[in-house]
């Protein structure tokens, strides 16, 4: 224990002293009004916390708020590109296997006898949707590996 000097002593002394005086004796009504202070930090203190917790929870979401419109307004623009990329795919089926095989009668009609035509005017819809399950099975495997990764 570090011993202090007699003066140090003397002055530190000197200076508390007085301020000894001033000290009075402990009022009930003043350890009251301590006391409810004391409750009334504790409401504060939850009152703070509630108001850090809505802080923390709403400015995170608002920030997301901005990815989620723009993640819908993608989402509904790359399906609708998907529609008319699939409905391109049916038509170009049709028009590949009907345009290769025209041919003109004497008066100047054009008549389709492809081998998309009569009973097979269904094949190019199935060969669409085949391609449009190939495609979503594509993202779905795409979606399963991004998630093992």
């Amino acid at each position: 224990m570090p011993i202090i000097p007699e003066s140090v002593l003397s002055k530190l002394t000197d200076a508390i002293t007085p301020a000894l005086g001033k000290v009075r004796s402990v009022n009930p009504a003043a350890a009251k009004q301590s006391a409810t202070r004391g409750a009334t930090s504790a409401k504060d203190i939850f009152t703070l916390s509630i108001d850090y917790i809505k802080q923390e929870t709403t400015e995170p979401l608002k920030g997301l708020k901005r990815y989620l419109v723009f993640g819908v307004a993608g989402g509904l623009l790359i399906a609708f590109a998907s529609v008319l990329l699939v409905l391109s795919l049916l038509r170009g089926i049709q028009a590949g296997f009907a345009y290769r095989h025209l041919k003109t009668t004497a008066v100047g009609v054009v008549r389709n006898n492809g081998p998309l035509s009569g009973s097979w005017t269904w094949a190019p819809y199935l060969l669409a949707t085949v391609a449009c399950v190939l495609g979503l099975g594509a993202i779905a495997l795409s979606l399963t590996k991004a998630k093992k990764s």
